[in-house]
């Protein structure tokens, strides 16, 4: 038979049990609401952070511009390197976002400048100091700190230097720009051309030309790069309210005072303007060719280049002479300057040896009697006379040789470059002028040319 409990057991029992189900119970507590989620973003300038946000989930960034002095900004790349709009981009994560900042080229400044002749020379090579020198006139604030490392002096930049160095400077988006570029190096117009597409003028702004400017003497309207040479060959600056478009302002610009006419020289390069002073371009004078940049060539830019070179030499030392003076003096150049060399003839009236002739003897300093005429011509075209390198023959023997021959008032003179410097340098004899010889005191040494 199982226990009975106790009375007392049983009355504390039934007390505790009466007692509980009196008690009041709490309610349960509920969960209290979740904080949204907090996230940075930071913004990043060449490795420095210039500016954070907080934001919560969902929310975008505020539109933020950075102003870093001497810098110019393009926009900003997400961390894949993608260009983004952050004010567009609801974030989920911290976001870093790179600013796309180049230095800051915005001063709308000439940056190529004339020579002391007054010349753009927009054929000319581009230097390396022709470029530091635009770059820095371009430049605001201190943009000239984060320029990339530049070369210096009077050396030729090169296609591939000038595309290296500018893709440094401005964005990806715009570097189609350089496609134009083509070649080795690169001329002073095609930087023009380049520079204008890159910081995105010459497109018909308004501009104030400061009092006084004049045209450049050596700029055709016929060029390719004619506006964007006066773009940045002209001293200007916007304005928005009371200028003119760069063509229309240039147009009223007067030529400079006291301009030449008919053939002069500056820096070795010879130019025929006319009566008005106005450099005369593609086209041809007598036997002379002048190219779009207004100056004689011989179709030789190599050849060009050592004339120009010998003249502006010859020119800077005796300056103020009349151009038959300086004739007289290439004469005399090419007589002492050179060795004679016996080396290949030419056929009686053979010609197109004069250019490679011209060279061989400006690079080697030795070379036979057409070498001696072919330099001589090549100086004298370069003066503006209407020379004519001669095959021919001459002495009682009839023996092969080479002359030059130029016209004065409608008759032909013989300069005889060679048979000079044999009197001179190898018989001493210093009383036999070959140096303007009618064809009539020709027959002395019987000179026989071909037709021409």
């Amino acid at each position: 038979m199982g226990k009975k409990l106790c009375p007392a057991v049983l009355a504390v029992l039934c007390l505790w049990l009466l007692v509980g189900c009196q008690i009041e119970r709490k309610p349960t507590p509920t969960s209290q609401p979740t904080e949204a989620a907090k996230y940075t973003v930071t913004y990043v300038v060449r490795g420095e952070t210039v500016h954070t946000e907080t934001l919560a989930a969902g929310e975008s960034p505020k539109d933020y511009t950075p102003e870093v002095n001497g810098l110019a900004f393009y926009g900003w790349l997400d961390e894949e390197g993608a260009a983004v709009t952050p004010a567009n981009q609801p974030i989920e994560s911290d976001r870093t976002y790179t600013a796309m900042v180049y230095p800051d080229l915005s001063g709308h400044r000439q940056y190529l400048y004339p020579d002391q002749y007054g010349c753009l020379r927009p054929d000319d090579v581009l230097t390396a100091d022709d470029l530091l020198n635009a770059l820095a006139s371009l430049a605001e604030g201190e943009a000239m700190k984060y320029f990339p490392g530049l070369p210096a002096g009077p050396v030729g930049v090169s296609t591939e230097q000038l595309r290296s160095i500018l893709s440094q400077m401005f964005p990806e988006g715009r570097l189609t720009a350089l496609d134009t570029l083509t070649g080795e190096t690169v001329t002073r117009g095609q930087f023009a051309v380049v520079m204008n597409n890159l910081l995105g003028r010459g497109r018909g702004e308004l501009v104030v030309i400061p009092e006084g400017t004049t045209r450049p003497m050596d700029l055709s309207e016929e060029r390719s790069d004619y506006l964007a040479m006066l773009e940045a060959g002209i001293p200007h600056t916007r304005d928005n309210d009371n200028g003119h478009a760069m063509a229309r302002a240039v147009e009223e610009l007067p030529m400079p005072e006291g301009l030449p006419t008919g053939f002069f020289l500056r820096g070795g390069w010879l130019y025929f303007a006319d009566e008005l002073g106005r450099i005369q371009s593609d086209t041809t004078i007598g036997l002379l060719t002048f190219g779009p940049d207004g100056r004689y060539t011989s179709g030789d830019a190599e050849l060009d280049g050592m004339v120009a070179e010998i003249l502006s030499g010859i020119m800077d030392k005796e300056p103020g002479l009349t151009r038959l003076e300086y004739l007289r003096r290439a004469f005399w150049y090419c007589r002492d300057s050179f060795t004679y060399l016996r080396r290949y003839g030419y056929t009686f009236g053979e010609t197109g040896w004069e250019i490679e002739d011209a060279k061989t003897m400006y690079q080697e300093k030795k070379g036979n009697c057409y070498n001696f005429a072919a330099s001589f011509w090549a100086l004298a075209r370069g003066l503006g006379y209407d020379a004519t390198a001669i095959s021919g023959t001459m002495t009682s023997t009839d023996q092969p040789h080479g002359w030059v021959e130029i016209p004065f008032d409608g008759e032909n003179y013989i300069f005889d470059v060679e048979m000079e410097y044999v009197y001179v340098h190898e018989r001493d004899v210093h009383d036999k002028d070959m140096f303007m010889v009618s064809l009539e005191d020709g027959e002395w040494w019987n000179y026989k040319r071909p037709e021409y």
